[in-house]
């Protein structure tokens, strides 16, 4: 089995607004940072050491988190529908 150096990566994004079929939309804000500390402090009852990152979902960050090998990506995001 692999030692990894990297377990999880949490990626997030939360745009202020974005371009709607009205044109520009306000966005609910993503509490992220809430997220990732229950997440962080879940991630400390554990009785392994866990190596985790957080950081901004960027096109950037994604390939830098990609290429190390993580065993999980977690991204707290907004989805867009597809139409």
């Amino acid at each position: 089995m692999k030692d990894y150096d990297q377990h999880l990566a949490f990626l997030f994004s939360s745009p202020l607004v974005r371009n709607g079929p009205e044109g520009i939309e306000k966005v609910i804000k993503i509490d992220y940072s809430r997220e990732f500390k229950e997440i962080s402090s879940s991630l400390k009852d554990c009785r392994n050491q866990i190596n985790y990152t957080f950081d901004v979902g960027t096109n950037q960050n994604v390939v830098k988190v990609l290429s190390e090998s993580p065993v999980a990506i977690h991204f707290s995001g907004h989805g867009v529908e597809n139409s």
